[in-house]
């Protein structure tokens, strides 16, 4: 019953449409950044270790992130970074993209955790 009156509301309907947008967007960014790790130049053995270590970090402070500010703050944060990032890794040079890669995936996965 809860959840059929629930669904009726319009900002119920937004706010559900609002998350899975940002859920879909959210797993389209993290697999995009894991397939173009193959295309960078450099040391494969460097790199992977490195996003890795980038993963488990992002993973920690989000949760913490979350706590401390909220999910609503953590969120929007978390997209103005990986949107900031996605948008330098376009348009700076191409030797600063592993930078922008990294802060791109960094604000992917605090958003994905």
């Amino acid at each position: 019953n809860r959840w059929r009156r629930n669904a009726k509301t319009a900002i119920f309907l937004g706010k559900l449409t609002l998350i899975i947008f940002y859920w879909v967007t959210c797993e389209f960014s993290f697999y995009m950044i894991t397939i173009y790790l193959k295309y960078i130049p450099g040391d494969k053995l460097v790199i992977v270790p490195l996003f890795a270590t980038l993963d488990t970090f992002a993973f920690a402070s989000g949760g913490l992130l979350n706590q401390k500010f909220g999910g609503r703050n953590t969120l929007g944060a978390s997209f103005c970074l990986a949107t900031v990032g996605s948008y330098l890794i376009i348009k700076a040079p191409e030797y600063t993209h592993v930078f922008f890669l990294l802060v791109t995936r960094f604000g992917v996965d605090i958003a994905y955790s």
